[in-house]
């Protein structure tokens, strides 16, 4: 039974003291208490889905399907809001859930796929039922309930695969008959009351279940293939058995078959349906496939659980949902010839999740009557055998219906067939059949490349002409051709190029192999470097910026580089510097040439703050006078830079005048001179003018004066 809804508050609570760990809940109560949270979300209670649990590998991951349906598609669900027992999805590196789609049972409709963490299957120490909660894009909830056990594996077990006739195979004799034997469509009747003959059975009870009946309205829809009735039975959330059982059918020939419709929405490999008969007037039943019978389309296609105490555990059935009418194709067993045949129709659940339940529509039997029927196995197709141009190939015998008389067949099985196809007839008298063998050669030819080449290029060229060797090949057919490309005698560019080998046979399987031819440029490029320059010094520097010509390089591959160092418009001290260029090519061959730069210091010292003290020698009482003459030297260049004095004046040093006496100056050193203090009386004032002369290592000189005077009169 389902548990009350509770307070969200309680479930919030709940949720928190699960999460730190202080209580701890089976699973069931686990499921009832996500289911309670999500619908207090969303205020209502969550569809109930299909969900089925995949081949997984437990140490790392459990796969989980969300079956989609005609009225529902399970790509609309958000993967982040999904949880499995109570544990959310694995998510990738970038931080986006894991998913992917496919048609996993195989209904037309994709099929949303999640994976869990291992720790999914520690819920119990054997298989379990767990709930799977989650949300739609547009914030509908869903839910659906499947099994799990530590080993990885679906509890229900595998899916059988659904069997096929291949009636383009068979050869039917024209005095075949075929006749609808049996056919009931419960049309005839007013629900929920069955047609004539026809009754039903409850082996287990429960409270929500309601036995065979048949019905025109409710779900699953559509309610029936032929309208307006259809004969229907509930799948509830109990444990219960109900047999829906047909009046008896008198088969006359060995190749009877049985068709009907049916639309079906059961838990998936917890609640089934199966077909069983009985030939002893219903003393006894057997499944349909115990009884010799086959599928020949819409098979089981599940296996019921039998972890749950359904009634037909372990067996295989009808299960999940169909959305649709769905076609069952039943071959009767030749047994059954001279017999009547009671159907019955059994649905089983087991104690949890409920579903809509089973419609079955369309009945027929169609029983048909051969005097031969021989019918070979289907077209076979088939590898080589190892190193063969072939393969020794044994089919089964053909199988024969009616009165047939004995069968040979030519080739004979175990025969060797080659490569291609071969149409084997097989014969019974006057009835044949056919079918082919064909042997496709999927044995790739086995090839060999040669020994990686390496070589240098040829002169002057950014490559060589290369020829290597030839490839060996093998192959269990003839006609096996071999192509390399680039070919043996092309060129090869400098660097490495990979030469992929091909051998394909006649049936166009291939094998590839590479090996590669290493052409190494060896030849250095040739570089000429300009002439030597010659400059004077940029004004106010110890040197120049200097732009020169640039070297000329050539090389046998694209690619080369000429650097020179210092490089052109570069500031060259005064002197002679040597500028190295270098040419390398892209395999890093170079070559070198040099060049002079001589930079000539041309200009001279700068003198300033030239003054004399005193600047005026009075009296003029013929006596000498120490002069200081103040100034500074500076230049561009770094060395010594020497200055010296010189003395002239505008009147001569000896003279007519009374008192004047010779000499008249003495340069003392660079900074002091001696001048007498005297002038002409005819004249108008004796000057004097003091040159101060530096000198720098480069031997340029300037020169700046300054004066003294002695006045006429004071």
């Amino acid at each position: 039974m389902k548990c009350p809804k509770r307070p969200a508050t309680f479930v919030t609570m709940l949720t928190i003291l699960l999460a730190a760990g202080l209580m701890t809940l089976p699973s069931s109560t686990l499921k009832t208490v996500a289911s309670a949270a999500q619908a207090s979300s969303v205020n209502e209670e969550p569809a109930d889905v299909d969900i089925q649990i995949l081949d997984s590998q437990p140490q790392r991951a459990v796969k989980v399907a969300i079956l989609s349906s005609l009225h529902f598609d399970s790509t609309s669900v958000d993967p982040a809001s999904v949880t499995f027992g109570g544990m959310s999805a694995l998510r990738k590196q970038g931080g986006g859930v894991k998913v992917s789609v496919k048609d996993v049972n195989e209904d037309g409709h994709l099929d949303l796929i999640l994976q869990f963490p291992p720790d999914v299957l520690n819920i119990g120490a054997g298989p379990t039922k767990v709930s799977l909660e989650a949300l739609t894009h547009a914030g509908a909830g869903i839910r659906g309930v499947n099994c799990v056990q530590p080993s990885g594996e679906p509890c229900g077990g595998t899916i059988i695969p659904v069997i096929e006739r291949n009636d383009g195979a068979r050869r039917f004799k024209t005095q075949s008959v075929q006749a609808v034997t049996f056919s009931e469509n419960f049309d005839g009747v007013t629900p929920p009351d069955l047609p004539t003959g026809w009754s039903q059975t409850t082996a287990t009870d429960c409270v929500n279940s309601n036995p065979w009946a048949t019905s025109n309205a409710g779900l699953p829809t559509p309610v029936a293939d032929t309208a307006p009735n259809a004969a229907f039975v509930n799948s509830p959330n109990c444990l219960s058995d109900e047999y829906l059982q047909s009046p008896a059918i008198a088969i006359s020939g060995s190749a009877a078959t049985l068709t009907f419709r049916q639309n079906r929405s059961m838990e998936t490999n917890f609640d089934g349906g199966v077909l069983e008969v009985s030939t002893d007037g219903g003393a006894t039943f057997q499944d349909i496939l115990a009884a010799g019978g086959s599928f020949a389309t819409g098979g089981y296609n599940g296996t019921i659980s039998t972890n749950f105490n359904n009634p037909i555990g372990g067996r295989q059935a009808w299960t999940g949902t169909s959305t649709v009418f769905l076609t069952t194709i039943v071959n009767f067993p030749a047994s059954f010839a001279g017999h009547s045949v009671i159907l019955r129709f059994r649905r089983a659940t087991d104690v949890t999740t409920s579903r809509q339940g089973w419609r079955i529509d369309t009945i027929s039997v169609d029983d048909v009557v051969a005097d031969c029927v021989l019918t070979c196995p289907a077209n076979i197709t088939v590898s080589n055998d190892p190193n063969q141009c072939g393969a020794v190939v044994n089919y089964p015998s053909p199988t024969t219906t009616g009165t047939c008389s004995d069968v040979s067949c030519s080739p004979s099985s175990g025969s060797f067939f080659p490569i291609g196809s071969t149409s084997v007839t097989c014969t019974a008298g006057s009835t044949n059949c056919s079918f082919t063998v064909s042997i496709q050669d999927t044995q790739p030819p086995t090839i060999d490349c040669p020994a990686n080449v390496s070589v240098g290029n040829d002169p002057g060229n950014c490559g060589a002409v290369v020829n290597y060797p030839t490839a060996t090949v093998s192959d269990n057919c003839p006609g096996v051709v071999t192509n390399c490309n680039p070919p043996s005698g092309s060129f090869f560019p400098v660097g490495t190029s990979s030469v992929t080998c091909t051998a394909t046979d006649a049936a166009g399987n291939s094998s590839s192999c590479t090996f590669s031819v290493a052409v190494q440029d060896t030849q250095p490029p040739t570089i000429n470097c300009p002439a030597n320059v010659l400059v004077g010094n940029d004004p106010g520097n110890c040197g120049a910026v200097v732009n020169y010509s640039p070297a000329t390089a050539s090389d046998n591959c694209p690619g080369v580089v000429a650097n020179c160092n210092p490089p052109s418009g570069s500031f060259f001290p005064v002197g002679t510097t040597t500028v190295t260029c270098t040419a390398t090519d892209a395999a890093g061959n170079s070559a070198s040439c040099t060049f002079s730069v001589t930079v000539n210091d041309t200009e001279g010292p700068v003198i300033s703050g030239a003054s004399a003290n005193p600047s005026s020698l009075w009296p003029a009482n013929h006596k000498f006078v120490q002069v200081t003459v103040s100034y500074t030297s500076a230049d561009t260049c770094a060395g010594a830079t020497t200055c010296a004095l010189s003395v002239t004046s505008n009147e001569p040093v000896d003279s007519t005048d009374d008192g004047d006496t010779a000499p008249d100056w003495i340069v003392v050193n660079d900074h002091i001179v001696k001048l007498r203090a005297e002038r002409s009386g005819m004249g108008s004032g004796r000057i004097y003018t003091i040159t101060i002369t530096c000198t720098d290592a480069s031997g340029n000189s300037s020169s700046r004066s300054v004066t003294v005077t002695v006045p006429l009169n004071q």
